[in-house]
Formats: C-alpha cells, sequence, structure tokens
C-alpha cells in the first residue's frame, strides 16, 4: 500500500497518519519508530503493509528462514549501518514474521519466500530479542532476563549451546543497540563482550539457530564497535555482515511504503 490509494469512487484515501497530519497540523512521527523491545505490542499486519521489502531485506529474511529450516551454516549476522538505516526495522520485521506467522504468510513477498522451500508456513522458532536502549545497565549480559536460562548450565560455549537446544526448536536471537548497552557498562564491557562472543559462537555449532546483532557505525562507543566487528571477522566461516537496505536505491521505495 502506498501513500494514497484509491476507494471504490475513485477518489483518492490518504493514509490515517496523514489525513490526521493534515487536520491538526502535527505528523505523529513515533509510528515510523522501530522499537524492538516492544515489538509484541506491533500490529503486524500494518507493519508489513508499511515495509517495502528491498532486495537486502529480502536476502536476510530469506537466510534466516533457510538457517531455521537446517538448510544453512550461517548462523550469525551482523548488520552494519549508519543511525536511521533501517537495522531496528529489519529485526522488528524478523521477529513479527516468527511471532506472527499467520500474519506473515498472508503476505505474498514473504509467502514466495517459504514457498521456495516447498513450504506452506513459517518454520517454528523461539524468538530471544535484547534491547540495548532499554535494558539494565547494572545487570550483567549473561543475566539479562532474555538471556540468562542460556548461560544457566555455565559459560563455556558447548554449556551454552547445550542450553539452547534444549528449546526442543531453533532461537532467533535478536540484538539491537547492543553497544549503547556496553558504553554504559563502563569496566564491566569487555567481560560482556566475551561472554557475548561465546553465545555467537554456540548459536553457530547449532544446526538451525541464529543470532543477528546490529551495530550503528557512527556509534560514540567505538571501541565496542572495533571488538564486535573484529569478532565476525575471527568467525568468518560462519558470520556473515550485512545492510538491511541500499542507501543509493532503497530510500525512495521505503519512503513510499510509509
Amino acid at each position: 500500500m502506498e501513500l494514497i490509494s484509491k476507494n471504490l469512487d475513485d477518489k483518492i484515501v490518504f493514509r490515517k497518519y496523514i489525513a490526521d497530519a493534515a487536520k491538526y497540523g502535527v505528523i505523529n512521527d513515533s509510528i515510523f519508530a522501530a522499537d524492538l523491545s516492544k515489538v509484541d505490542e506491533i500490529e503486524a499486519h500494518d507493519f508489513f503493509d508499511r515495509t517495502e521489502m528491498v532486495e537486502n531485506l529480502r536476502e536476510l529474511l530469506e537466510n534466516v528462514i533457510r538457517r531455521v529450516m537446517g538448510k544453512s551454516d550461517r548462523g550469525a549476522y551482523l548488520i552494519d549501518t549508519v543511525m536511521g538505516g533501517g537495522k531496528s526495522h529489519s529485526l522488528v520485521y524478523i521477529a513479527l514474521v516468527f511471532k506472527k506467522p499467520s500474519a506473515a504468510i498472508a503476505r505474498s513477498e514473504i509467502e514466495s519466500i517459504v514457498k521456495n522451500w516447498e513450504r506452506d508456513s513459517i518454520p517454528q522458532a523461539e524468538v530471544v530479542i535484547f534491547d540495548g536502549m532499554v535494558a539494565d545497565a547494572r545487570v550483567k549480559l549473561i543475566e539479562q532476563p532474555t538471556l540468562s536460562k542460556y548461560f544457566s548450565q555455565g559459560l563455556g560455549k558447548d554449556q551454552v549451546k547445550r542450553s539452547i537446544e534444549e528449546e526442543r526448536k531453533p532461537v532467533v536471537f535478536l540484538f539491537d543497540e547492543i553497544l549503547t548497552y556496553l558504553a554504559k557498562r563502563e569496566d564491566y564491557w569487555e567481560a560482556d563482550v566475551a561472554n557475548l562472543r561465546t553465545l555467537i559462537e554456540a548459536v553457530a555449532d547449532t544446526k538451525q539457530s541464529i543470532i543477528i546483532i546490529t551495530l550503528a557505525n557512527n556509534s560514540v562507543n567505538q571501541r565496542g564497535y572495533d571488538r564486535m566487528k573484529s569478532i565476525f571477522g575471527e568467525i568468518k566461516r560462519v558470520g556473515s555482515i550485512r545492510m538491511p537496505q541500499d542507501p543509493t536505491n532503497d530510500f525512495a521505495k521505503i519512503a513510499m511504503k510509509q
């Protein structure tokens, strides 16, 4: 759906937020922000409707679905872009695909990806979310509410892998704004990064689970940014770096969808 559409009388009908902006003189720009920590509150049909399936997002989703189906050895992805480059939006999109599969499969652009693998439904997966913007920086990474059970058997890679596999279904880990969290951890961030690396390697060693981490490359936490890039470089056999959108070719299409 575009910014405008035509009703049965062939009249132009604007999206509600545009009509409200014209009426009240103020636009609610919060509708454009993608908040991963509030994904369960997002109306999936509307979110999918306002999202342009650009080529890079399609490729990322295809790779996630392939991994969850056990048809890919790529278990770790780094989304590296500038602020406002679509990283949070991409994670929300992927979360909604697995959290609200009936809404997702109703979209032709998603259905076509699934049918490429001779399926008629979204594969089941557990979605684990970490949003560094809202995470309590007083709490260690391994003790964060959504992550602690995966470190409950110990901090070694094999122990973390065992905890993941005990879910009995693939786990999709989505990390947004990790550098914001690490910057607030001050003297403890090195230990958090070490434990995060263990989690990345444990996920990569599974057959079907996947972890996606976003970085903003204009972040004030340059040390954290460099360290995360280094980690993905060292585990290149399973890690991959993705840009969620092509700033040259995708901007106009994305703007029209909003």
